[in-house]
């Protein structure tokens, strides 16, 4: 977190950490959208739909992106509840 925050209990407007629901939530959608967008790759792979490179190579910043989404929000969710936990 930025520095400027360090010693006050309000968090940056950039940064607001919400409710472990919300954060499972926006994890389960990005972990579907992952694989979703896996597929619609393997599709064009395989020949199923029109396959050219620039169909697969268009699809990959959406793989990373949701792939990188997932990882961070059941990251986010999983420090929460480690917080909680060890809090109360």
């Amino acid at each position: 977190m930025d520095q400027r925050y360090a010693g006050t209990s309000k968090p940056p407007w950039w940064f607001q950490p919400g409710s472990p629901r919300r954060l499972f939530r926006m994890a389960l959608g990005a972990s579907i959208l992952a694989p979703l967008n896996g597929l619609i790759v393997l599709l064009s792979l395989t020949g199923i739909w029109e396959a050219s490179l620039w169909r697969w190579l268009s699809q990959l910043p959406l793989t990373v992106v949701f792939t990188s989404m997932a990882i961070t929000y059941w990251a986010s969710y999983r420090r929460l509840r480690r917080t909680q936990e060890s809090s109360g």
